[in-house]
């Protein structure tokens, strides 16, 4: 027998027996366990709202929401709906707003409105004559319905004007006494003012304006048309 042949014999077996026994089967790695990552979520709303961590399924879900259709034109608005007319459109109603009230606006007092009446006197004198008692006769019924009254004695610039005061004064009373004697109830309503160098009705270089000025001017002032 050679002396290769025994060698080759038992590679021949050991051949056969590496293809007669199957390899040993090998098992895929198992999967790992996955750990469901910890989530931050809301639970409760408004003031009650809290943030806390959860698990899986244990944290809140999320929903489908139905988005609004986008218009083919986004730039075009939409027209709003016009309402449709009442049926008595265009026909008047019976009914009538309340009428609007016009607001008064407040005005300022209107001032007083005095009438005027003058008396004249002769050249250094406080006498009344026949023209100055008639005028007061005349002016009498007005006064008596007159709320108030003044008085005013008025000389011309000639003479001193301490003398020419004192004749104002004269002729202020002179009228006061007649007209008390023609109405006695005004008198509570009468007061006197008298200057001699004041408030000229006429120049003093004419003997008209002169004249003019020696004079008792009776103002007064009614209110209505009932006396006092």
């Amino acid at each position: 027998m050679p002396w290769w042949r025994p060698s080759g014999a038992a590679s021949c077996l050991a051949i056969a027996a590496c293809a007669a026994t199957p390899p040993a089967s090998i098992d895929p790695p198992a999967p790992k366990a996955t750990t469901a990552q910890a989530r931050l979520a809301q639970r409760g709303h408004g003031v009650e709202a809290a943030f806390a961590l959860c698990h899986g399924d244990a944290c809140p879900q999320r929903t489908p929401k139905t988005l609004a259709s986008v218009s083919a034109h986004p730039t075009t608005a939409a027209e709003p709906a016009v309402p449709p007319l009442p049926r008595n459109a265009g026909v008047e109603s019976d009914e009538r707003p309340p009428p609007l009230i016009a607001s008064t606006s407040s005005k300022a007092p209107e001032a007083p409105v005095f009438e005027q009446v003058s008396v004249h006197f002769p050249f250094a004198s406080a006498q009344l004559g026949p023209s100055a008692r008639a005028a007061l006769r005349e002016v009498a019924p007005r006064l008596a319905q007159a709320r108030e009254i003044t008085l005013s004695g008025r000389t011309d610039s000639t003479g001193p004007a301490a003398t020419n005061d004192g004749l104002a004064k004269a002729r202020a009373q002179a009228v006061l006494r007649q007209l008390l004697a023609l109405s006695p109830a005004i008198a509570p309503r009468v007061s006197v003012d008298a200057q001699g160098a004041c408030c000229y009705a006429e120049p003093n270089n004419s003997p008209a304006g002169r004249a003019n000025n020696r004079r008792v001017e009776i103002r007064y002032r009614i209110d209505g048309d009932d006396p006092p």
